[in-house]
């Protein structure tokens, strides 16, 4: 049966019609002797007046609009209460067939995985290590479009690929320190790549801190002075003899004997009397 309107919705009013026009241009005249008001210590008290004013004009507008809604939405309310009803009697066998047939799914799935399981436990009765079955499981398992058949076929190739990649890593890793940490890490997501990865991790940090361990064994070596360089003699250049009186520190007369013996200046030390 068909959900009719009786009621001749066309003789709504499609238009509201007011003053609007009329009372926007006299708040538009009134409004620019406020929007250019400035207030002043001498004025405030006018000025408080004056927003209690328009405060009261806004209010009095908003409930002018607040009724026509009321007015027009009270058929609407009325008639959305009544389509309610009928739809809440359309929604209770609605709810109850979905509840069923998501039973019947789900035992249907039930079935469904304990077959997968039943196959999984036959293929795996002989490793000598535990595979979790709903790690490797593809999680679109339940949708009818995989059929048992399909999933079994890549249950099968992913146990013997993680058979195989544990066979390796145990072979390569067996008398290694890190083989427990490394069978751990591939048994958590069966990757391969990563348990290497984390393999090679293992062995850099291990040979990072034998590296450090080393060095600090080893006692700190004072670094060598820097070679001194005798200073380069000019070839056949002739000597001359020159008398100077110096006067300086102690230090710095002692520097000058040190720099002259370094150049291979002979002189004659003079004390005086």
């Amino acid at each position: 049966m068909e959900f009719k309107i009786i009621t001749d919705l066309s003789v709504l009013p499609q238009i509201i019609e007011t003053n609007a026009k009329e009372l926007k241009e006299w708040l538009t005249d009134k409004m620019d002797h406020y929007n250019a008001l400035v207030v002043t210590p001498d004025t405030i008290r006018a000025a408080r007046d004056d927003k209690a004013a328009l405060n009261k004009l806004r209010t009095a507008l908003e409930e002018r609009r607040k009724e026509v809604k009321r007015q027009c939405m009270a058929p609407y309310e009325a008639f959305e209460q009544k389509y309610k009803e009928l739809l809440a009697l359309i929604d209770a066998p609605i709810a109850s067939i979905d509840t069923q047939v998501r039973a019947f799914e789900e035992q249907e799935q039930q079935e469904k995985y304990g077959k997968i399981r039943q196959y999984f436990e036959e293929i795996t009765k002989e490793l000598d290590f535990r595979i979790d079955l709903d790690r490797i499981l593809d999680p679109k398992w339940k949708n009818k479009t995989n059929s048992i058949e399909k999933i079994c076929r890549k249950l099968f190739d992913d146990v013997e690929r993680i058979r195989a990649d544990r066979r390796e890593l145990v072979e390569y890793y067996t008398d290694s320190p890190h083989y427990t940490a490394v069978m751990d890490c591939y048994m958590q997501g069966y990757d391969k790549a990563c348990a290497l990865a984390y393999a090679a991790a293992l062995i850099q940090q291990e040979a990072r801190a034998r590296a450090e361990q080393d060095a600090a064994a080893v006692p700190d070596r004072p670094a060598p002075e820097p070679p001194v360089q005798n200073p380069v003699q000019p070839q056949n250049e002739p000597k001359i003899t020159g008398m100077f009186r110096v006067t300086g520190t102690r230090s710095q007369i002692i520097a000058l004997r040190d720099f002259m013996r370094k150049n291979q200046i002979t002189f004659e030390i003079v004390k005086e009397r």
